[in-house]
């Protein structure tokens, strides 16, 4: 008899010690395994006389039943847990070991549960909490391989690990672009390019382009009259502006002044009304800006009209180098 019972609870062992739990844990459960035919021989086992032994038969030999643990249920603050009830909580195994548990917190109430040595690992290699370095830790260097030699051969990504230099062969830079579609250089028309009879719809006044005047761009805008002031020289400022329109009141009286243009623009057209103030008799000479040449054989000088009053007009179209004017005078 004994002979079979040593030959069983060899069995047990090792039918145990293939179910991976701890070491503790696999002596209690050998224990109750050789213990539970012992106690089946028993017609009765008071709660009184033996309650944590019968809650640790009743809990853990029914979980080797098809060969593994079962885990048990979540603990419920709310239910009532009859003597030899099994929980989980706070990442442990509890046994109840009283009748009527209700509202007991199995991890603050050792009068109501007990613990089974199950449930998440509380130590590595004897050390709790936060992953810090300590003495004796394995160090960089001693770690075989090269984490950063994973990406070699991964297309397109390569790893040098004697340099420790990723190389990329494909991938992107922060080189300026320095072609569209194909072409470089300045933007010059070629063939296949889009029309304006190829794009749908119109562009409004804002979607067009402006180039600034100081960039090269004309004022191709229609100002009103400007008034210069008169003095022995009178200078008008165009300001690159394709057409323009000012007026001259002679108003020093020290019998002519000189007119000086700036600014003008190939093509552009001016206009100024040359006036006589109420005494008259003021003369203007033509100056700098361009090459004067006036209508009618005037050569590059006009005599305007010298009555009190009087009104006469220049008009101007300039060619980049000369300024054709047409002098009309009297138009009061």
């Amino acid at each position: 008899m004994i002979r079979r019972r040593d030959a069983e609870a060899q069995r047990t062992r090792l039918k145990i010690g293939r179910l991976g739990v701890s070491a503790s844990l696999r002596r209690i459960l050998t224990l109750l395994a050789i213990a539970l035919p012992l106690a089946a021989q028993v017609q009765t086992i008071p709660d009184t006389t033996f309650p944590i032994v019968r809650s640790m038969m009743n809990a853990n030999f029914g979980l080797l039943q098809g060969g593994k643990l079962t885990p048990p249920v979540t603990y419920a603050s709310g239910t009532t847990y009859l003597l030899g009830d099994t929980v989980a909580y706070a990442g442990l195994w509890y046994v109840s070991i009283q009748t009527a548990n209700i509202g007991q917190a199995p991890s603050s109430s050792p009068l109501w549960w007990t613990a089974l040595p199950a449930g998440a690992v509380g130590t590595v290699f004897g050390r709790t909490g936060a992953v810090v370095s300590a003495a004796n830790d394995y160090s960089y260097s001693q770690l075989a391989g090269n984490p950063y030699s994973l990406f070699s051969g991964v297309s397109p990504i390569s790893y040098n690990a004697s340099t420790g230099a990723f190389s990329c062969s494909t991938c992107l830079t922060a080189n300026a672009v320095s072609t569209v579609f194909g072409r470089a250089g300045a933007v010059v028309s070629a063939a296949n390019d889009y029309s304006f009879s190829q794009l749908s719809g119109s562009a409004t006044a804002t979607q067009l382009p402006v180039i600034p005047v100081a960039n090269g761009g004309l004022n191709t805008s229609a100002p009103a009259f400007t008034a210069l002031t008169d003095g022995a020289t009178v200078t008008w400022a165009l300001g690159s502006a394709l057409v323009a329109s000012a007026d001259l009141t002679f108003t020093v009286h020290s019998g002519s002044r000189t007119l000086n243009i700036t600014g003008a623009v190939s093509g552009g057209q001016y206009v100024l009304w040359v006036k006589q103030d109420a005494t008259g008799g003021e003369g203007l000479t033509l100056g700098t800006g361009c090459t004067w040449k006036v209508s009618g054989g005037g050569g590059g000088a006009v005599t305007p009209s010298t009555g009190a009053s009087a009104v006469d007009l220049l008009a101007v179209t300039y060619d980049g180098t000369n300024c054709y004017a047409v002098f009309n005078k009297l138009f009061n």
